[in-house]
Formats: structure tokens, C-alpha cells, sequence
């Protein structure tokens, strides 16, 4: 008998429509019963931490030793740590190896900008009991997982003012004195590499050299000037001048008051905030120039008569 004959065979053009139409449901439940739990974030060991605490001062008490190897083996699954660790058939192992944070700070190593070190934590007897401890390795603090940068003679533009500076979007300070704060407190914090000016910074700027053979360090000049909606922001150019060799130079513009205490003191509170107004501002503060002061109609009102003639 010809099993075919009594089989009714369908098209393959109408099965596709029923094939298709039920695949997406059926993919998305295996996807949904499959995707992995959301991993546990782990964290950075601290001696702020009370099992970092307990291990160092060797407080922990274990009556099995399993159970003390078991919270060793904890330290993995809770805290970041080391990628090499030693190996599992060491003398009195196992070992975990970590970096703790705020953890035996010598004298020598603070100086060095140290934030932590590097530990062996293992398991061994004390007092008819099982206690998991620290051994320090002694690591050079370069390369520590985090340390205090050292301070720098130049600063570069991972500076918190210069990145705020060197962003797109400029950042607009609201006031001539609070955009002055900013050169200021550049200047305190360099002051071997740097040259204060009126609404100005001459200072000098570590970068990473684009060729080798390049100078790292160039200089930059870092300006006050009026944003078109008001207000002030600071701008940066690479300083490129070279003095000429004639001897005859410009006297230097005398200032108006060699005891004031800043140019924002000096600008006065009368002048509104405007583009032009603040534009007008720092120019005559950079020249050392006396503020504007507003000349009103009952002023002029009570001019006399001879001072028309």
C-alpha cells in the first residue's frame, strides 16, 4: 500500500503563515525563562568594614575549620579581588588576596600618596579555635588599584577647573568676582608656573605630547571674558607670543588704585549685567581702568549754567 496516497500533503507556502505567526510568542518565553540573574555588585574592601576589622584583629572564633574556610571563600563572592591569587597548595593555605583600603599606611608609603595595601588573608588555630588573618604584601604604591595623586608642578587638564573650563557648553559664572575665584585659586595652587593678570592667567600646562619628541608642557593663557547673555566665562588659547628684540617696550597702563583688592572691587556694583555691560567691564578691568559710573538726568540737571560757556 502507498503510505503517500492516504496523506493529504499541505502547501509549504500555507504553513509558513502559521509557523511564523506563533515563533515570536514562543522565542520570547524561552528568552524570558533563560536571562541570568542580575550579578551581586561587589565592593572595594575597606577597613571601614566590620569583616575587614574582625580579620585584621584576628576577633574571628570557629569551633570547625570549614566553616572559617568558608568564610574566606565568602571574600570572593563580596569583595573585589586581586586578579593573580596564590596558589591553593601553599604552605598553610589557601590564600585570598585583596586590597584594602585604609589598611597598615606606613609613614614612607603616605608620603608616596598610599590609600591602602595589599593583604594575604588565610585561616589558622588560635586558642583551640580557627580565625581567618591578614599578612601585608609589600607592594610598590604606583601600582595600587588607588592612591592620592602626587602634587604635580603643573597642572593638567584633569584639573577640576581646567575640565570645567575646556567643556563645550561653557560654563557661565554670574559674576566677575566668582570667575576671578577660579584664576586665583589656580594660581595659590601653582603659583611656581603660573602669572596672575587682570582678568587673566598666564600659567603653564601639562599634556600629553601628540608626537614624540613634543614638549609636554606648553603655556596657556586663560581669560575672563562676557557671555553674549550676560555674565562671564573663561576662555583658553595656547600662549604662541614671542617677545621682539627691539629695547624700546610700551610702559605698562598704570593702575587706578594699587590697593584694591580685586577688579571686581573696583568695577563697583553700578553697572548692569548685560552682554555689553560686562563686555565693557573686563576690557577696562584688563587696562587697569577706572569703573563707569552712571551720569543720571537729576545730575545733569544741576550742572551750572556757566559750564555751557
Amino acid at each position: 500500500m502507498d503510505i503517500t496516497s492516504s496523506v493529504s500533503l499541505t502547501p509549504i507556502s500555507a504553513l509558513e503563515g502559521a509557523e511564523f505567526a506563533t515563533a515570536p510568542a514562543a522565542s520570547a518565553t524561552i528568552l524570558k525563562n533563560v536571562t541570568p540573574k542580575k550579578q551581586k555588585k561587589k565592593k572595594i574592601a575597606t577597613m571601614l568594614h566590620p569583616t575587614l576589622q574582625a580579620i585584621v584583629h584576628e576577633l574571628f572564633r570557629f569551633e570547625d575549620k570549614d566553616i572559617a574556610l568558608g568564610r574566606l571563600k565568602s571574600l570572593k563572592e563580596n569583595f573585589i579581588v586581586s586578579k593573580e591569587q596564590p596558589a591553593d597548595d601553599l604552605p598553610d593555605g589557601p590564600y585570598v588576596r585583596l586590597w584594602i583600603k585604609g589598611y597598615s599606611i606606613s609613614k614612607k608609603q603616605k608620603i608616596q600618596g598610599a590609600k591602602g595595601n595589599y593583604a594575604l588573608i588565610g585561616v589558622r588555630e588560635v586558642e583551640k579555635r580557627f580565625t581567618l588573618y591578614a599578612i601585608k604584601e609589600d607592594v610598590a604604591v604606583k601600582v595600587h588599584p588607588q592612591r592620592k595623586r602626587p602634587k604635580q608642578q603643573h597642572p593638567d587638564w584633569g584639573h577640576p577647573i581646567l575640565r570645567n573650563i575646556r567643556k563645550e557648553e561653557k560654563h557661565i559664572f554670574n559674576t566677575l568676582e566668582a570667575a576671578e575665584l577660579s584664576l586665583k585659586q589656580m594660581h595659590e595652587q601653582f603659583p611656581n608656573t603660573s602669572i596672575p593678570g587682570r582678568a587673566r592667567l598666564f600659567i603653564m600646562i601639562y599634556s600629553k605630547p601628540e608626537h614624540e619628541g613634543d614638549n609636554p608642557v606648553k603655556k596657556w593663557v586663560l581669560e575672563i571674558k562676557a557671555a553674549e547673555k550676560g555674565g562671564f566665562y573663561i576662555d583658553y588659547k595656547e600662549n604662541v607670543y614671542k617677545p621682539k628684540a627691539k629695547s624700546d617696550k610700551p610702559a605698562l597702563p598704570k593702575l587706578t588704585n594699587p590697593h584694591m583688592e580685586s577688579v571686581a572691587e573696583e568695577l563697583g556694583e553700578e553697572v548692569r549685567n548685560g552682554y555689553f555691560a560686562s563686555m565693557v567691564q573686563v576690557k577696562r578691568a584688563s587696562k587697569g581702568r577706572a569703573p563707569i559710573k552712571k551720569v543720571g538726568a537729576e545730575a545733569l540737571a544741576r550742572k551750572p549754567d556757566n559750564a555751557a560757556s
